[in-house]
């Protein structure tokens, strides 16, 4: 099996256009900042993209923490069963769409 993939540097951040203010960049690094530091995670990659324009795009806390090894950017998360939701999300906008039926089989 061949795979391939594309990977493309993010749009230039661009927060006016989008209608992020500085207040709200500060409420999110704060939200995730009190997490990381309460121990409930260890960091976190955060990008909010908003009428077309990318307002906010920041790595916080720790890739590794044993290790001391700081979220970047381009961290590689392992997310496992995390897929199944956004799965089931889409056949359901199927289901919505009249392009399924939730019985259908598997195949269809």
């Amino acid at each position: 099996m061949i795979q391939s993939f594309v990977v493309a540097a993010p749009p230039a951040l661009d927060p006016q256009k989008a209608g992020w203010t500085r207040r709200g960049w500060l409420k999110l690094l704060r939200a995730c900042r009190s997490f990381i530091d309460r121990g409930q995670l260890a960091g976190a990659v955060t990008l909010l993209q908003r009428h077309g324009a990318l307002a906010h795009f920041e790595a916080t806390g720790w890739a590794d923490v044993e290790a001391k090894k700081p979220m970047q950017r381009d961290t590689i998360f392992q997310i496992m069963s995390m897929t199944k939701p956004f799965t089931g999300v889409g056949i359901m906008m199927l289901v919505d769409e009249g392009k399924v039926r939730i019985n259908d089989p598997v195949e269809r």
